[in-house]
């Protein structure tokens, strides 16, 4: 899903994603800059439709959990952050790719103890619903 959107449209829809987001049960049409967004919570997902002016509009469905995840990587010996709106766990899997991670991790703590744990498709659903977890490291860059 992510993956068909453009820069352009991925930054917007971060960049105005607290105000989509508050759409509640009802239909909500939001108007910034050029841009209209069209929000509507169903169950779990919100269905939200977007168009720049002049342009033909999309519609996409994202979870009611999506949140901003920064994603930690080295290209060319320099350390990158990027933030990215993650709408469902297969975005996860979409940026990490993406961003050529070789090694993507997340930081849980249990008990006392911060562990350091792998990325798989198993686990990516809980990476979503886990408000706790904004980060993912390529741990190559650690060592």
């Amino acid at each position: 899903m992510v993956e068909r959107l453009s820069e352009e449209e991925r930054e917007s829809i971060k960049k105005n994603w607290s105000s989509i987001k508050s759409c509640g049960n009802e239909t909500k049409e939001i108007k910034i800059d050029d841009w209209t967004f069209g929000a509507f919570k169903m169950d779990t997902n919100i269905r939200l439709s977007f168009n720049k002016k002049g342009n033909k509009k999309k519609s996409i469905i994202i979870s009611e959990n999506a949140k901003l995840i920064k994603f930690k990587y080295q290209k060319e010996n320099k350390l990158i952050e990027k933030e990215e709106l993650i709408y469902q766990p297969s975005s996860i899997i979409h940026f990490v790719k993406f961003y050529q991670m070789e090694h993507p991790i997340y930081k849980i703590q249990k008990d006392k103890e911060i562990l350091d744990i792998s990325i798989t498709e198993e686990n990516v659903k809980d990476i979503l619903n886990n408000p706790n977890i904004t980060e993912i490291i390529d741990d190559r860059f650690l060592e």
